[in-house]
Parts: structure tokens; sequence; C-alpha cells
């Protein structure tokens, strides 16, 4: 057999997709190093899934990890990451933004993954809305 017969194609959308799984593996690990308190939150043996998600008023990248423990059927989510590791900790308005949602997020869990992104996604934009009503 050639090599080429081992190697399953991959198209364009595919290789986007895998290399977006990469960096967002690639920048938990980077906010577990500066955030090492992170690993306590989700069960060891868990199965991860992570997303990048904007902040709506003040244009910030949020990481979320979703996690489904060994022998569990359902997702929770964390908070892994804001910004660029690297960045100065969020100016109070973001981070309180932030912290509104971390009831829903320590507390429930769901079904799958991207139920429990959409739940997080839903939640920032209820409280973007109710700002943008409040004033």
């Amino acid at each position: 057999m050639s090599e080429r017969e081992l190697l399953p194609e991959i198209d364009d959308e595919q290789a986007e997709a895998i290399d977006r799984n990469l960096a967002l593996g690639f920048a938990f690990l980077r906010d577990v190093l500066h955030r090492p308190e992170i690993v306590d939150e989700i069960p060891s043996g868990s199965t991860l899934a992570y997303r990048a998600i904007l902040l709506p008023p003040f244009e910030l990248d949020v990481r979320l990890t979703a996690f489904r423990p060994r022998r569990a059927r359902r997702w929770g989510v964390r908070v892994t990451g804001v910004g660029d590791v690297h960045s100065p900790p969020l100016e109070r308005p973001a981070a309180r933004w932030l912290y509104s949602i971390l009831p829903l997020v320590e507390n429930a869990t769901w079904a799958s993954a991207d139920e429990a992104f959409a739940a997080v996604e839903r939640s920032l934009k209820n409280a973007n809305d109710a700002h943008l009503l409040a004033g």
C-alpha cells in the first residue's frame, strides 16, 4: 500500500475545523498554565469541547470549555479564558458582565456541549439586552 492510500482525504472545511479546534485546545492549555485552578473545576478524565464566543459590548473573546465527566450523560461548562492570556485583568464593567453568568455556568448541566455553549451565549446576549434597555 502506498502512503496516499493510507491517509484520508481532508477537504478545506474539515481542515479549517481541525485548525480551529487545535487553536482552541492550545488556548485552553495556555489558560491552564496562566490559571492552574481551572483543572480543579473540571473532573479528571472528562471529555472536553472548546468554543470561543464574543462578549458583545466589550469585543472580548471568551473561551469556554464544556466537559462531560466519565460515565456521565450531561455536560457542564466553564469560562476558562478571556481575551489574550497575557493581557491585564478584565476591567470592572467587562468582569461584571462575565460574572453575571457564573451561577448558570457553575450549577447547570446540558445534554450536549453545543447546548452548554448556546446557554452561555444566550445568557450573555440577555445581559447585553438588559443593559441596553436600562440605559
